[in-house]
């Protein structure tokens, strides 16, 4: 499957389900023949990075490549900066957790006190880097709610996909998220999904999301065979194509690349 979408973010409000949406949505894009990079960019918890049955990458995350590089520049002579500088790329790739599937970059957390903003700004430099042109395409597992927006580390996607619930608060915050994405990415496409859906919308939600103007990629019904995996801990990778987060999730990147 070749697209001219090279890029997706998967962004919402804490809660809403997005990781495991970033799953199941690159469990079908592998299908389709596609070898994308996953990027775990939740600095707080490896989420997708667990939901993958991956072990513990914690020499190979964003963090840690942020300590090195500072290491060298303060330890290092100056044409071991200039090494840095020149192989930052290399330093990056080798970081990149490769198997015959997919490829997966985690952000990792800080050791020590203080804000993501260091890592962030190494991520979205990664994510606009010629090391991701190799790539078919870019699903990004984004932080919740708007810091990663603000902080232009999404700046160069194509997609934006908003994952909220049946909530007002959710659509609330989606709304911000698009709001900000309008004022600090340079997005092609921007899209809302509505997760674990149950029932009919009621007046007052459909209204809300009539205001916030977005477009509807589509809705994932309440899954209860998901749900219950999620509570026992129990690897995603076993769920029936025939399960309705599944088959709806499928049918949202269907969608999304034939209206390209």
């Amino acid at each position: 499957m070749k697209s001219k979408i090279k890029a997706i973010a998967v962004t919402g409000k804490g809660g809403v389900g997005k990781t495991i949406f970033t799953y199941l949505l690159s469990k079908h894009l592998i299908e389709s023949g596609i070898h994308p990079l996953l990027i775990d960019a939740d600095p707080t918890m490896s989420h997708l990075q667990n939901l993958l049955n991956l072990d513990d990458p914690t020499t190979s995350t964003m963090e840690s490549i942020r300590k090195r590089i500072i290491k060298v520049a303060i330890q290092g002579e100056e044409n071991e900066n200039q090494k840095v500088a020149e192989n930052i790329d290399s330093i990056v790739s080798q970081s990149i957790i490769k198997t015959d599937d997919f490829s997966l970059l985690v952000m990792g957390q800080p050791d020590s006190k203080g804000c993501f903003c260091a890592s962030n700004v190494l991520l979205r430099d990664v994510i606009s880097n010629a090391i991701t042109q190799k790539y078919d395409l870019i699903l990004i597992d984004a932080e919740a709610g708007l810091e990663q927006i603000h902080r232009q580390v999404m700046g160069d996607v194509d997609f934006i996909i908003v994952v909220s619930d049946y909530s007002i608060r959710s659509i609330e915050t989606a709304n911000s998220i698009a709001n900000s994405a309008d004022k600090f990415i340079d997005f092609k496409k921007i899209g809302l999904v509505i997760n674990k859906k149950m029932g009919e919308f009621d007046d007052n939600f459909l209204a809300k999301i009539e205001q916030s103007g977005f477009t509807i990629l589509g809705e994932v019904p309440f899954d209860e065979v998901l749900m219950k995996a999620e509570q026992s801990g129990e690897s995603l990778d076993a769920l029936d194509k025939n399960s309705v987060a599944v088959k709806a999730i499928k049918g949202i990147s269907e969608k999304m690349f034939s209206s390209e």
